[in-house]
């Protein structure tokens, strides 16, 4: 039994499109873009499980409005204050005149 002529030409047409189906699938599992969603996925998937965290620590406990959050109080300076016989002296450094790249005289704006 001979297949007619259009037969054969249809079976190519078939097996080409179900290699390149395949190998659009191949390259959607297999390729360099697929590892970066995959990567993206697991970011998106740690980042929802932090506010799913933080909405049901947020549902189970309010903080207190005066309270600071543990870890952000704030310390005590190590330095005080200098006495108070110390004498204070308040110098004023008057500013440049002269403009440091051209030398010309500096004119006060506004």
């Amino acid at each position: 039994m001979r297949l007619p002529q259009w037969q054969p030409l249809r079976q190519l047409r078939c097996c080409t499109s179900r290699s390149s189906a395949t190998g659009v699938v191949q390259r959607d599992r297999f390729g360099s873009t697929s590892e970066r969603s995959r990567r993206l996925l697991d970011q998106l998937e740690l980042q929802l499980e932090k506010l799913e965290g933080n909405a049901a620590e947020a549902d189970v406990e309010p903080a207190p409005p005066g309270d600071l959050r543990p870890g952000s109080s704030r310390t005590k300076p190590v330095c005080g204050p200098l006495p108070a016989h110390l004498p204070r002296e308040r110098v004023v450094v008057p500013g440049p005149t002269v403009c440091p790249c051209c030398s010309g005289r500096l004119v006060k704006l506004g």
